[in-house]
Formats: structure tokens, sequence, C-alpha cells
């Protein structure tokens, strides 16, 4: 495993070598990034890891070396680009389908994905997933969640959403497609 940091201009996001960008012409406001490569794929071919937006050069080594050090103790997982839906609908749902459930419990949920969760977020991808789209999601089925009807949703339909999403997130970390449960409160540090 390998990795590169480098200087990347804040424009446009073209790679630097001097002082000025290259592609636009901007001088001296650069971010610093980095580029490693992780492991090889199913057919052999190289992983890579980008990431950008450090204000210093110690920063991007630091994040690039805890970064290798995850991968070697085997704590690194790839950022996934499935779909939340995709996920939601093709890996999670199957897994929680009756006999595990209740047939009208694993029915209620899979409406409820398909009517609250999947028509506004589904087209994200799962490990672009942040606590904002969550808390928009929240706030616009409290104000006009309803499908059928004008108006919003109950507070204990809400959290009852919240509690689908975070089991499903849960498993998605516990299988390896995430690093975090973003439905999850951050946790405190001492």
């Amino acid at each position: 495993m390998s990795g590169t940091v480098y200087k990347r201009c804040t424009k446009c996001g073209n790679r630097v070598k001097e002082r000025t960008c290259g592609k636009c012409g901007l001088v001296g406001r650069f971010s610093r990034a980095f580029r490693a490569y992780v492991g090889k794929d199913a057919e052999e071919r190289w992983v890579r890891q980008l990431r950008s937006g450090f204000p210093t050069r110690k920063d991007a080594e630091r994040a690039l070396r805890e970064l290798l050090n995850s991968v070697e103790d085997g704590g690194f997982v790839a950022t996934s680009t499935m779909s939340l839906a995709a996920f939601l609908r093709d890996e999670w749902l199957p897994v929680i389908a009756p006999p595990r459930v209740k047939y009208e419990t694993w029915s209620d949920r899979k409406r409820n994905l398909e009517d609250h969760v999947i028509s506004r977020l589904g087209g994200v991808a799962l490990g672009d997933l942040n606590a904002a789209h969550f808390n928009r999601l929240y706030a616009d089925l409290l104000r006009d969640g309803r499908v059928h009807q004008p108006g919003g949703l109950s507070p204990t339909s809400v959290r009852r959403i919240h509690a689908m999403i975070r089991k499903a997130l849960n498993d998605a970390v516990r299988w390896g497609l995430l690093t975090r449960n973003v439905a999850l409160p951050p946790t405190r540090r001492p």
C-alpha cells in the first residue's frame, strides 16, 4: 500500500505543481489532497482512494497514514457507491423478510421505506449519506409526509421510520458497506 500527497486547486480541482494553477490560473490558494492505493478488487485492478480539502500538507499526511494503517489492520471499508434505494430494496429488505418477521410487519416496513425514505433519499449513494440528509428528511416528514392527503406524519411515525433507518444502516456497517452509521448520534470523546 502506498500513497501520494499533492497540492490541489481550490477553484477547479486540478493537481498543481507550481505556484499557479495551469488550468484556471489561480495563484496561491490551494488545498492538499492524497491518493492512496489500498488493495486490489475482484478483477485484480488496484483500488484507489482519493481525499482532498486538507489545509496543510501535514494534515494530509496524517490522514494518509491513518488510512494506510486502517488498511493494514483490516478496519478499512471502501466508500460504497451503491444507492440507498438499491441497498434497502436489494440487500436489507430481503434479509429481514418473512419468516424472520411477520408478513404484516415486513410489509409495513417496506411501504414506509418506499413511500417516505426511498422516494426522498433513494438516489443518494450509501457512502455519501450524512446526518443533514436525515435531519431534512425528518423535518419534511413532520411537515408534509402524508402520501395521499395533505399534512405531516406524527412524531411517533417519524421515530419509527428513524428506527428502521438506524437498523438498516447498523446492518450496513456490520456487512462492511459503511464505516459508521450516520443515523446514530455522534459518540462523545473524553
